[in-house]
């Protein structure tokens, strides 16, 4: 089970709907949903997470990631900035 934090655009109650079915669509579950934050925060599996966002999860040694873009569906053009945390891999590191 992942979890990532999908970052709105906005903070009304019309996007959190809008993240929310989508969610439920791609059989995910919602964790939270702040609007003061513009976050809602989805887990599922990695097979259901890369379906809901149009990429193929995979195994770096521990850490997990994807190549290419992400996709979402037309309606949250405009509502989703970000999603974070479907790529583990460490970013940078200390020299």
């Amino acid at each position: 089970m992942m979890t990532v934090s999908i970052i709105l655009e906005r903070n009304s109650q019309q996007a959190i709907a809008a993240v929310e079915a989508f969610a439920r669509q791609y059989g995910l579950q919602v964790t939270e949903a702040n609007a003061a934050k513009r976050t809602v925060k989805v887990s599922g599996s990695a097979q259901a997470l890369g379906r809901a966002f149009g990429v193929t999860l995979e195994a770096f040694g521990e850490y997990i990631g994807y190549q290419g873009p992400l996709t979402i569906p037309d309606n949250l053009s405009g509502i989703v900035m970000a999603v974070l945390g479907l790529d583990t891999r460490p970013i940078a590191h200390r020299q």
